[in-house]
């Protein structure tokens, strides 16, 4: 498989995960945030899991609100 097509899927797989990441954080936290801060939150959740990472801090900030997608079936799909 070439690098661009490579990049091309993980970019598609990262979309896909930050869109599942948005609908979950809605679904059972009741908060409404962007496909950004469903990429910085699933970055996040990733790291967290990795063993270098045990028992540090992570910090995430979610950059930006749900709500100029309440108009699009973001919402509409329960994870």
């Amino acid at each position: 498989m070439n690098d661009n097509l490579q990049s091309h899927l993980k970019r598609w797989e990262v979309q896909e995960h930050s869109v599942m990441t948005v609908q979950q954080l809605a679904k059972y936290e009741g908060i409404l945030v962007g496909i950004s801060s469903g990429a910085s939150l699933g970055i996040a959740t990733q790291l967290a899991k990795k063993k270098e990472y045990k028992d540090k801090i992570i910090l995430v900030i979610l950059p930006d609100t749900g709500e100029r997608y309440l108009s699009t079936s973001l919402f509409e799909t329960n994870p």
